[in-house]
C-alpha cells in the first residue's frame, strides 16, 4: 500500500518519520492509515494461521494424536520471548498474545474432532 500526499505523489517511511512539526496532521493522518493497514494484514496472517490449524486438527483427528501438546506449547512461547526481544516488545505481551492464538487453535483442532465424531 502506497501512501500518497496531497499531490498524490508517494510518501516514503523516511519522509513520515522525519517531516517537520508543521505537518503533524499529515503525519498524524499517514500514521493512522498505516496502522489500518497493518491491522488488515494481522488479520490476514490469523485467518491464513487458523485455516493452517484446521488442517492440523484433520491431521492430528485422522492419526490419532492429541490435540495439546503441552511440550509444543512451552517450545512455541520461549521461542516467541526470543522474537520478543530482539524485536523490542514486552514479554509479557507476546506471551499473552500467543496465549489467546494458541487457545484460538486448540478450539478449532478441538472443533475437527467433534465434526469427525458427528
Amino acid at each position: 500500500m502506497n501512501f500518497r500526499n496531497r499531490e498524490q505523489q508517494p510518501i516514503t517511511r523516511k519522509q513520515v518519520l522525519t517531516m517537520s512539526e508543521d505537518n503533524w496532521k499529515i503525519r498524524f493522518k499517514t500514521f493512522r492509515r498505516l496502522i489500518n493497514f497493518l491491522d488488515l494484514l494481522i488479520m490476514k496472517l490469523l485467518s491464513w494461521r487458523m485455516q493452517v490449524c484446521n488442517q492440523i486438527g484433520k491431521i492430528k483427528m485422522q492419526q490419532n494424536l492429541p490435540v495439546y501438546v503441552p511440550e509444543r506449547e512451552a517450545q512455541i512461547i520461549k521461542s516467541k520471548q526470543v522474537l520478543a526481544k530482539r524485536y523490542g516488545l514486552s514479554g509479557d505481551y507476546v506471551d499473552e498474545l500467543f496465549q489467546v492464538i494458541m487457545q484460538e487453535s486448540k478450539r478449532i483442532q478441538n472443533t475437527q474432532e467433534k465434526t469427525i465424531m458427528n
